[in-house]
């Protein structure tokens, strides 16, 4: 049905902008920051095409499953923010 309304179209180009915006990033903090809050997203949707996209662009193979890399961004972005808060 998605595809029937524009709804994908939609989304998918609201992952290109704010996939585009991350990249655009040069801190580190507010790179994960919006990495995380943009893998955080997918869970509202059916994520097949974006998470290939995620996993290409991260060099990551099929194994890492949306829960694997949101947990990996949860991680890094703690990692981080300890460094950033001594």
């Amino acid at each position: 049905m998605t595809f029937l309304n524009g709804r994908a179209v939609q989304n998918r180009t609201a992952f290109r902008d704010t996939l585009l915006e991350v990249g655009a990033c040069a801190e580190k903090k507010k790179y994960l920051v919006g990495l995380s809050a943009l893998v955080e997203a997918l869970d509202n949707h059916n994520p097949c095409l974006r998470l290939s996209l995620l996993q290409y662009i991260m060099a990551l193979d099929h194994r890492w499953n949306l829960t694997r890399v949101k947990e990996s961004c949860r991680m890094a972005l703690e990692m981080i923010g300890n460094t950033f808060s001594e």
